[in-house]
């Protein structure tokens, strides 16, 4: 009777020994588990990662043109108390740049990259700021210093289309475009 106890206290400690044994089996099966999961998500994470620099990273085409300030072939200019300045730029959708400057009378240039299109003099009106309207089709150019006039010109050619004469008989201390509208003040 003791070896039956005995065999029998045997068997319940092998079984408890098994169950622990395969409770760590499953614990390290977890753990194994648990680490693989944490791989995956962390390889994913990498890709993702590299994919997002991979879209910052990339290399856009840039077009640059040089075209030198000068009032005779390049891109007309002002000069006031030692400083150049180019009184009116605008550039239309297809990439045309029209620049207004000039000393004596005010010269609209025309370039297209580094290619100038045409150029004209005008003394009608002096350098100053300038606003494509129409869609891209008129060039308007406000004229504070001599009679507030406005005036439009063709964007094909820079021909004058129309003069408003004196729109204001007020004193035009500032003026600026904002989505095609003259602003006074």
């Amino acid at each position: 009777m003791q070896m039956e106890k005995k065999v029998k206290l045997i068997r319940e400690l092998q079984l408890i020994w098994n169950r622990v044994g395969s409770e760590q089996m499953d614990t390290q099966k977890s753990i194994v588990k648990i680490k693989f999961n944490m791989m995956r998500i962390l390889f994913i994470v990498l890709i993702f990662s590299l994919q997002i620099v991979g879209v910052f990273a990339q290399v856009f085409n840039k077009n640059q043109s040089r075209i030198p300030l000068d009032n005779i072939k390049g891109i007309p200019y002002c000069i006031a108390n030692e400083h150049y300045s180019i009184c009116g730029f605008e550039v239309d959708k297809k990439g045309n740049m029209y620049f207004l400057g000039g000393q004596k009378n005010a010269i609209l240039s025309v370039f297209h990259g580094g290619k100038q299109i045409y150029r004209r003099i005008y003394k009608e009106f002096d350098a100053d700021k300038i606003q494509l309207i129409n869609d891209d089709n008129e060039l308007l150019i406000f004229n504070p210093s001599k009679d507030n006039s406005l005036f439009a010109l063709k964007i094909s050619d820079g021909s004058i289309i129309n003069k408003y004469n004196n729109i204001t008989s007020e004193n035009v201390n500032s003026h600026r475009f904002i989505d095609s509208i003259l602003v006074i003040d």
